[in-house]
């Protein structure tokens, strides 16, 4: 019979390289905290509609508010129309409270470092890359919807060039993936399972890294976003006890009905 035996991080015996944890608390400014203000006000009706009836369509219709108000948190222009921003006679600015502290941890890497951008959304990114051109810093994109083949020749691009950067879905970067020339990972945006923010920092903390790594996860003050991190605060236990006893669960509507109650 043939035994198998899994190593994890946790056992002591992978010999890793250092690796810190940064959280960083941003302010809104005028123009995103007022697009944010008004998305939150039509949630919370949503919301009040949910209580009274608590209909499949009306929860469907309370996540999909949820998901733009996540959405939102990384940049105004994440949710608006260029017609809405003229309309509402809106300041148009390329860089979000989280795109210059994405810049400013960039900027302040040595030069022989890598970054990781990891974010849900294609688009968020693809705002991002905008600054990234302004700023003159290389980069490449890597998402689902890029062919297999040049998957390939991208990632052996950011291995090998000078390019600095590497914008990911969460999707996209997932397991197999193996990105130890970079050291530095930015979680632009947090998300619901503390395991898939883990798989995204294990593309870069693994064997074969050799240096000291650097976590950088970024939050929006008085947004939706702290209410994530106390959510997932209580997820990650139930995550830990599902990989030690295999155990099923679920975030039920009950839970989301609690927190919603206490942010909203």
């Amino acid at each position: 019979n043939k035994h198998y035996y899994r190593l994890s991080k946790s056992d002591g015996h992978l010999k890793l390289p250092n690796k810190s944890s940064y959280e960083y608390f941003l302010d809104f400014d005028e123009t995103h905290m007022k697009v944010y203000i008004e998305l939150f006000v039509v949630t919370k009706q949503i919301y009040t509609t949910y209580l009274n009836n608590s209909t499949q369509l009306n929860f469907t219709s309370l996540v999909s508010k949820i998901l733009r108000l996540r959405q939102c948190c990384n940049h105004p222009d994440a949710i608006l129309a260029k017609e809405y921003r003229i309309k509402k006679n809106l300041n148009e600015n390329p860089y979000s409270s989280k795109f210059s502290q994405i810049i400013d941890i960039i900027k302040k890497t040595k030069e022989d470092e890598k970054i990781l951008v990891f974010s849900q959304w294609e688009y968020s990114l693809s705002l991002l890359s905008h600054c990234l051109k302004n700023q003159n810093i290389r980069y490449l994109e890597y998402n689902g919807k890029i062919p297999i083949k040049q998957k390939n020749l991208i990632l052996n691009q950011f291995e090998h060039n000078s390019d600095k950067v590497l914008l990911l879905t969460f999707g996209s970067g997932g397991i197999g993936i193996n990105l130890s020339c970079a050291n530095h990972v930015i979680i632009m945006d947090p998300w619901w399972n503390f395991a898939l923010e883990e798989q995204a920092i294990d593309r870069i903390y693994r064997i074969g890294q050799k240096k000291n790594v650097y976590i950088h996860k970024l939050y929006m003050k008085k947004s939706i976003e702290e209410w994530m991190i106390e959510m997932k605060k209580q997820k990650q236990l139930v995550d830990t006890k599902f990989h030690q006893e295999n155990l099923r669960y679920m975030v039920d509507k009950k839970l989301l009905r609690e927190i919603l109650s206490n942010h909203i």
